[in-house]
């Protein structure tokens, strides 16, 4: 993996996420589930408008991302919390690993990762 070369100034620690919620710099968006904005222009505007710019569904998501020097972005929004799930692991399988089947390339992905989970895939699918 390729050194994280963004500044360790952009992290937030939990003190800081404590302060922000602290100040209003947070939109609920459900049980659980916050906007909070990092960066210290933040108003409670900006953190609504980040909101409404989601997706409607009730599982909605948008993710952006760069594999060497190839960079996408995906939205998806619906009501099925596994076709989600299903669209973020194929969108980004075929990103990192575009020659391998996604159900393969989320396999591999699995098993070098720290998750304890048991993945059995046939390299065929």
């Amino acid at each position: 993996m390729a050194p994280d070369d963004t500044d360790d100034e952009d992290v937030l620690a939990p003190h800081d996420i404590e302060e922000r919620l602290a100040r209003d710099e947070v939109r609920r968006l459900d049980d659980d589930r916050y906007v909070v904005s990092p960066s210290d222009e933040s108003s409670t505007e900006s953190v609504a408008s980040a909101v409404d710019a989601l997706p409607d569904g009730t599982h909605a998501l948008t993710a952006a991302a760069r594999a060497e020097s190839t960079a996408d972005t995906l939205t998806h929004d619906g009501d099925d919390v596994v076709a989600a799930f299903e669209a973020l692991v194929r969108w980004y399988a075929g990103l990192v690993a575009p020659d391998e089947s996604a159900a393969a390339a989320a396999a591999t992905l699995l098993r070098h990762s720290s998750l304890a989970v048991d993945v059995s895939v046939d390299p065929e699918e």
